[in-house]
């Protein structure tokens, strides 16, 4: 247990940190947006299924 709790001082805990900081301005559009989380989950499904067409057809 001891060395879950030290790794995660020291390695889990920044890194989330360091996420934190790099998704606040990701944050701060989506709530200036007006867009619900439905809306933004729908948004990102959306790519996703772009992106995962696009290879399946690369494959071909």
């Amino acid at each position: 247990m001891s060395e879950y709790i030290e790794q995660f001082i020291t390695t889990d805990l920044p890194a989330a940190e360091f996420f934190d900081e790099i998704l606040a301005p990701i944050r701060k559009t989506f709530q200036e947006s007006g867009m619900s989380e439905d809306e933004l989950e729908a948004l990102f499904e959306e790519a996703r299924e772009e992106v995962y067409q696009e290879q399946k057809v690369k494959k071909q």
